[in-house]
């Protein structure tokens, strides 16, 4: 049984064979029950598929939000200047579930947990009655030394290229802030080395889903 190659299948799949007499036997073909052919087709068919899905896909607007401002948060930094580094989200507690009867008060914290090298950054944001802004707590501590805090670490919010709050870790390489609720909010951590670590604050974004879930 005369076989078709691959190129022919991914033309077949995507209905663009130039040729008729071609695309019939083609078609035949399958029906006559081919294995080999069948699979090919139905590898090809499925990356169609796929391709067309992908057209219609468009990504949620606070990910939009917070692609614009790291890009703009990057791009404003000097040439000369350490590359910054965007931190690594490990853990999320809104993402684990809830002890049985546990409700309330509880769902208005989300502790989140970054890494960043051999940095690992502990963030706690709080939501407090009657409070727009939220309270944002958070220690900046080295993989591997317990206890031991990065003091000294330059924090800044930023909104784009506007600093809207800045701090500096303690010995304990403890910092905390209010930060109002805003999207496209990145955290800057400036390291007595010259590195920079960035993590967009989407958890603050994320206050009103958390009060809602009650």
């Amino acid at each position: 049984m005369r076989h078709f190659e691959q190129e022919q299948w991914a033309d077949f799949s995507r209905g663009i064979h130039s040729e008729e007499n071609v695309r019939a036997a083609m078609a035949q073909h399958l029906e006559r029950g081919c294995e080999e052919c069948t699979g090919t087709f139905g590898v090809w068919n499925s990356v169609q598929k796929k391709a067309n899905n992908e057209k219609s896909y468009t990504p949620p607007a606070d990910l939009v939000r917070q692609a614009k401002a790291m890009a703009v948060l990057l791009a404003s930094k000097p040439k000369t200047s350490v590359v910054a580094q965007l931190a690594q989200l490990v853990f999320d507690s809104f993402t684990q579930p809830l002890t049985a009867g546990v409700r309330g008060a509880t769902m208005n914290d989300r502790q989140l947990l970054y890494r960043a090298g051999n940095v690992a950054i502990d963030l706690r944001v709080e939501v407090k009655p009657g409070e727009v802004p939220v309270f944002l707590f958070g220690q900046i501590l080295q993989e591997g030394q317990t206890g031991r805090g990065e003091q000294l670490v330059e924090v800044s919010l930023m909104e784009g290229t506007q600093t809207l709050g800045h701090t500096t870790t303690n010995e304990l390489g403890e910092f905390e802030m209010h930060v109002p609720v805003l999207p496209g909010l990145v955290l800057s951590l400036q390291q007595r080395s010259g590195k920079n670590i960035l993590i967009p604050l989407s958890a603050v974004e994320a206050r009103g889903r958390a009060k809602n879930s009650d």
